[in-house]
């Protein structure tokens, strides 16, 4: 919570919430405009770690980062489980017993003090706590509880002798706990990633990072409904928000456990934390599509000519907002924000001609042989004539690092770098080299808001698993019918959502699930429907958080079934 002038002991603006809330931090001054400043960074690094522990005591395999700057209470939380034990009460309740031998050596007492340590260690187990949680003074506490065990030991220099060696023993047994606490925090693995040649260490679990970009910046007060009795001002301050990126290690689209570990992360971070809900404002939601054999230049034509076509339609099965010129800078269309949409038809005539360098470089018969070959595919005949135009010089390139360069993004009004809705990251000639760590051999898709419903992300996957099945692998007939059905839906002037979900042939699931009204508004029969949130992004300053588990973000009621 962010403690405000004056104020001794910062109030929870929302007392009836459970979930999770650091007083920790109230007590630094946390300048979120300077990532250098010490406080700052220690929040960030408090924030991430608090994350990264929460999914592995949910069984989320998940790992930190190797690149963070130490702090020596980092490991300390102030989870409600989490707390430093009451340890005189707790001792309370630990007994050892030994009977006296006046002929027992230095070893042998010793021998007991190491086997007191590991009955202790059980009986923390026992208790649900963590010996991790044992500091100095504690451990004192410790070994004072052993010598009160032992009252009736005649010789204080044989029970010192104990005791001594308990201590040590249970000091060492504490810091390799510890140590093993950091090196599972920094070499989870998932399971059920894909082993990937090349893939970054950081991604063979779940990780969290801070994403800056997630700041609520846009969130005014009139995004809210603030009841008169709760004074906000402005509701983005009255907590320090950490703006979270939580990533996935790489897994199959054809795994339901995967899909199952999607829903578990949700639940876990909405069931412990206060996460606001979303909102209309930065977030979004990325996925990488990536196949273990790589891709051909044919088969990003396919994937990219597919996206060309149905993207004016897809950006509706999400919030307004993504498809608003002030989204165009983070999930730019690829007709419009690449470069080669830049040289083909921006209208300022200078950025076309510093984009025209990308522009395909092939001879009168290479044009002829993709002419052929896209006609063998798709027929854009009755395509808008700009989308026309971007997709057949998409046929035109011959190397797979010409075409990737022609759709990196562009430039804004501002002369800054533009992030088209899909980024090929994928480099090669006519098949895509090795991936490594800059170039995954990935197509990195941006278009979907940021969300922790997952019901709403894998719906979403299951569309996107469409395209990439028929780039990748659809013989030239289905491919060719299934962009007739989308024409059609293209060519309409009402119902294009409904009518394009049912052309790429989708689940009837997918299809109720992204048509369902509880999440629909606009006029659909002239196009203008878009997904939204039953709040209708107005957030309830009363309950703005979202609801537990990984359905609906709004509550159980809303969920589409």
């Amino acid at each position: 919570m962010t403690k405000r002038p004056g104020e001794q002991y910062r109030i929870d603006p929302h007392p009836r919430e459970k979930r999770w809330i650091s007083r920790k931090l109230e007590s630094h001054a946390i300048n979120r405009r300077d990532d250098d400043d010490l406080e700052t960074i220690y929040f960030v690094r408090y924030a991430t770690r608090r994350l990264v522990r929460l999914l592995l005591r949910n069984n989320v395999p998940a790992h930190e980062g190797n690149t963070w700057t130490s702090f020596e209470d980092i490991s300390e939380s102030d989870f409600t489980d989490d707390e430093t034990p009451n340890w005189k009460n707790v001792l309370r309740r630990f007994t050892v017993n030994a009977k006296y031998d006046a002929n027992r050596t230095h070893y042998q007492n010793g021998s007991i003090g190491f086997r007191f340590v590991g009955e202790f260690c059980r009986f923390c187990e026992a208790h649900d706590i963590d010996i991790i949680k044992l500091k100095a003074e504690d451990i004192d506490l410790v070994r004072e509880r052993v010598e009160e065990c032992l009252y009736d030991w005649p010789n204080n220099f044989h029970r010192d002798q104990l005791t001594a060696n308990f201590e040590f023993k249970l000091a060492q047994s504490c810091e390799d706990r510890r140590s093993l606490d950091k090196t599972a925090l920094a070499t989870t693995i998932d399971p059920l990633h894909v082993p990937i040649k090349g893939l970054n260490p950081n991604y063979t679990a779940w990780s969290v990072v801070e994403d800056v970009s997630v700041n609520g910046n846009g969130m005014v007060p009139g995004r809210y409904l603030i009841p008169t009795f709760n004074q906000s001002k402005r509701p983005m301050r009255d907590y320090h928000w950490f703006g979270a990126e939580v990533i996935s290690p790489p897994m199959s689209l054809h795994d339901k456990e995967a899909f199952e570990a999607i829903r578990k992360a949700c639940t876990a971070i909405r069931g412990s934390l206060r996460c606001h809900k979303p909102m209309e404002s930065s977030t979004g939601l990325h996925v990488h599509l990536g196949h273990k054999h790589g891709w051909n230049l044919l088969q990003i034509k396919r994937f990219v000519t597919l996206w060309a076509l149905a993207e004016p339609i897809l950006i509706h099965l999400h919030r307004k907002d993504r498809g608003s010129a002030r989204m165009a800078k983070w999930c730019g269309k690829i007709s419009e924000g690449t470069c080669l949409g830049q040289a083909l038809s921006h209208r300022d005539p200078n950025i076309r001609y510093r984009q025209s360098g990308c522009l395909p470089r092939s001879t009168p018969a290479e044009r002829d042989r993709s002419k052929a070959s896209m006609a063998e595919h798709f027929d854009i005949s009755t395509v808008e004539k700009s989308i026309r135009e971007f997709i057949s010089n998409v046929w035109h390139y011959t190397s797979i690092s010409d075409l990737t360069d022609a759709l990196a993004g562009g430039e804004d009004d501002e002369n800054d770098y533009i992030r088209p809705a899909i980024r090929i990251r994928i480099r090669g000639d006519k098949k895509s080299d090795e991936p490594n760590e800059n170039n995954p051999a990935t197509i990195e898709v941006r278009t979907m808001h940021g969300t922790l419903d997952a019901d709403h992300i894998l719906q979403w996957v299951i569309v996107l698993e469409k395209l990439l099945a028929l780039s990748r692998n659809a013989p030239n007939a289905l491919i060719n019918g299934t962009v007739k059905l989308m024409m059609g839906a293209l060519n309409r002037t009402n119902d294009k959502v409904h009518q394009l979900l049912l052309g790429l042939q989708l689940p009837p699931r997918t299809v109720h699930y992204f048509m369902s009204e509880v999440n629909r508004t606009g006029n659909a029969a002239l196009g203008e429907d878009w997904w939204v949130y039953p709040d209708r992004d107005v957030v309830d300053w009363l309950d703005p958080f979202m609801a537990p588990g990984h359905k609906s973000t709004h509550g159980q009621k809303y969920d589409i079934v």
